[in-house]
């Protein structure tokens, strides 16, 4: 016969057991404290009451949190654990039954939710006892196996493996717990340093090349003059055409086997080939006069260049040709001077043909500057040292020379030539840097320079490349940001609570922004021990 009591809202029943040589216990009760050392009970029981907390924490919104730790905080009266039960006999034993009344306990799907969570737990956390357990535990003062019956022995190793099972289990939970709080906490600060932005204005500086130190007292910077060359030359098509009359011409080497004297030509003289082509001096000479060795006389020479007497083809004569002098026909100088070409006679012509124009030659010229200075230029810059800086203020680059033929000259294609010669000063930015960063910040041993921040300009106020001495002034900007004191600020967190680190972090000037890391994420304070404090500084 059952009987139903109310009461405070615990139901249990009890009955007496039918095999009362063999106990057997709930696998997953706690297990029996005859096998627990006191101090380690107690260190268990405190590790899986936290880690209970946290996980009913986790899972409850953030006015339930609060709620419940009101509720923890507050005392609770004593209850009497026999008021409203009721003990009924029946054939089957005694029976207690103990239900709550109806109208005092409300039960919400947010309390089951959180009840199957933390059952799920219980009963993964049990699993993992037994596993651990069937490994390592035994059950201690056994009896020999042949002084009790072979039922009694297996229930008792089984009893005995699940409770060193659920001790191993709640001793491995408490014990990554207490690591992970303890051995593997860390703090992990991300620090944004404040930055400020500093003008620069009319600083005049020296660049010299004969220093080779920085002065910044002075203003001096240490320089480096290079110089460069580059020639080059271009072929180009004519696109001219005129009616032109052009003359033979050709190269020469006038002889004297006559006497020992000098012989003077006049301009114009001519000189007639076997053929009976005529060719004139294009200019005066003077040949020299023959040497007399051993008896004999030895021709000397002396080069020139004569002209067809009239335009045409027909004074384009190959080949090595002698040519006579006219005017000493007759007399005993007529086989005494004579002229040898040995490349023979070209240019001749008469008729349209194409020519070099203005255009052309103009066109031409400014191509084959414009290229040597561009390449010259990119040379120049290939050529400086990596850790040199170069600025366009600091180089020039002139034309030195343009060779190109005459306008109106026939050809269908000619070239020009051009030379170019360029000088740069150059500096190490690191100069510049230490220099700006010796106007700007001085002393202060609490601020930098940001790297990459600089965006200067350079003028020239005197001197000249060449000397390799410039007066120039500097103008631009700068970024400086405050150095992070790390040690002191590690000194200042240690088993600082996080909201405490991040006021400090709030009080300090030369900080911009923060971001603060706890883990494990339970833990509320920075560890006692500066190893285990890590800042990480944008920047630094």
């Amino acid at each position: 016969m059952y009987k139903k009591v109310p009461t405070d809202g615990i139901r249990k029943k009890s009955k007496p057991n039918r095999l009362e040589s063999i106990p057997v216990e709930d696998p997953f009760v706690e297990p029996s404290t005859e096998l627990i050392p006191a101090a380690v009970q107690e260190k268990i029981q405190e590790g899986a009451e936290a880690l209970e907390r946290f996980m009913r924490r986790k899972s409850m919104p953030a006015a339930d949190m609060e709620r419940a730790e009101e509720e923890e905080n507050s005392v609770a009266p004593e209850e009497n654990p026999s008021e409203g039960m009721e003990t009924v006999s029946s054939p089957e034993g005694e029976i207690l039954i103990i239900e709550p009344p109806p109208d005092q306990i409300t039960v919400t799907d947010e309390d089951q939710d959180g009840w199957r969570k933390m059952q799920v737990i219980r009963g993964w956390l049990a699993r993992v006892a037994i596993l651990v357990s069937k490994k390592f535990f035994t059950r201690r003062n056994a009896e020999p196996e042949e002084s009790r019956p072979s039922n009694f022995i297996s229930q008792s190793r089984k009893i005995m493996s699940i409770k060193g099972g659920i001790i191993t289990g709640l001793g491995a939970v408490i014990i990554i717990f207490i690591l992970l709080s303890t051995v593997f906490a860390r703090l992990t600060v991300h620090i944004s340093p404040r930055a400020e932005q500093i003008n620069i204005r009319d600083v005049t500086a020296l660049f010299d090349a004969s220093v080779v130190k920085l002065m910044p007292e002075k203003k001096v910077i240490p320089a480096e003059r290079l110089e460069f060359t580059r020639n080059i030359s271009k072929e180009f098509e004519t696109t001219g055409k005129e009616l032109v009359e052009e003359r033979a011409r050709g190269k020469v080497k006038i002889y004297n086997r006559f006497s020992s004297s000098p012989q003077g030509l006049i301009a114009n003289t001519r000189f007639l080939t076997d053929s009976g082509v005529l060719y004139r001096l294009s200019s005066a000479v003077i040949i020299p006069g023959a040497k007399i060795e051993n008896g004999s006389i030895v021709p000397q020479f002396i080069e020139a260049e004569l002209l067809a007497d009239s335009a045409g083809t027909e004074a384009n004569l190959d080949g090595e040709i002698r040519l006579n002098i006219p005017a000493f026909k007759g007399g005993p100088k007529y086989d005494g001077f004579y002229a040898m070409a040995s490349a023979g006679f070209s240019g001749g012509f008469e008729g349209e043909a194409r020519v070099i124009s203005k255009e052309d030659l103009s066109a031409a010229e400014k191509a084959v500057t414009k290229t040597v200075f561009d390449e010259l230029r990119d040379e120049m810059k290939r050529k400086i040292p990596p850790e040199f800086k170069s600025v366009e203020e600091f180089s020039e680059t002139e034309i030195t020379k343009v060779v190109s033929p005459q306008a109106r000259m026939r050809t269908e294609k000619f070239v020009v030539e051009a030379s170019a010669r360029g000088r740069v000063l150059i500096f190490r930015e690191r100069d510049v840097r230490d220099l700006v960063r010796f106007i700007v910040i001085g002393d202060d041993a609490s601020k930098k320079l940001v790297d990459q921040s600089a965006e200067l300009n350079y003028r020239i106020r005197s001197g000249d490349l060449k000397s390799g001495r410039v007066e120039a002034v500097i103008n631009g900007k700068v970024r400086t940001e405050f150095i992070i004191p790390r040690e002191s600020l590690v000194q200042d967190f240690l088993a600082k609570k996080e909201g405490t680190i991040a006021e400090i972090m709030k009080s300090r000037a030369d900080i911009a922004g923060f971001r603060i890391s706890i883990f494990p994420p339970w833990r509320a304070s920075a560890p006692g021990n500066p190893d285990k404090i890590k800042l990480i500084v944008e920047g630094q």
